[in-house]
């Protein structure tokens, strides 16, 4: 196909990698920033928004979960190959249940203000995992991910 139009010319440079997270449900809003936050000194390249603040004229309580969420923050894992402190395993060897709790620890750490946590535990009502990861059920298996992004290198 490269051939007949040479528009065409690279795709095969290019390569697909893994960015795609959790939604954890939270009991009380936390507008950390009005906007994304890129949590730099996150091992797992984490980025963050709470949704909330964005959709003032919904009431989130009454319209999602139970009636006691109050935001959602939505968390991108990019670096899926990197030990997390907590279990010492890179993302894509984690449970899911390990990588929730990871990428929490993550959040809260970075998010930490003159040593106090800006996140607890007891915050999170419940939490989403895209679909598309397919986590490993026996140990020493990997995550599958049926939707990696696709972009040049």
């Amino acid at each position: 196909m490269c051939e007949l139009d040479d528009s065409l010319t690279g795709i095969d440079r290019l390569e697909t990698d893994w960015m795609t997270g959790i939604q954890f449900f939270l009991r009380e809003p936390k507008p950390l920033v009005r906007g994304h936050v890129t949590h730099v000194d996150s091992p797992w390249a984490l980025t963050s928004i709470a949704q909330a603040q964005f959709w003032s004229e919904i009431d989130f309580a009454n319209r999602y979960g139970d009636g006691t969420v109050r935001d959602c923050l939505s968390v991108d894992v990019s670096a899926w190959d990197v030990p997390g402190p907590l279990t010492g395993k890179p993302a894509r060897a984690c449970t899911r249940e390990e990588a929730v709790s990871e990428v929490w620890h993550q959040l809260a750490d970075s998010l930490g203000l003159d040593g106090r946590p800006l996140l607890a535990p007891d915050l999170v009502h419940s939490c989403f995992t895209d679909p598309a990861i397919l986590w490993p059920t026996e140990p020493g298996a990997l995550a599958r991910n049926s939707e990696p992004l696709l972009g040049p290198v």
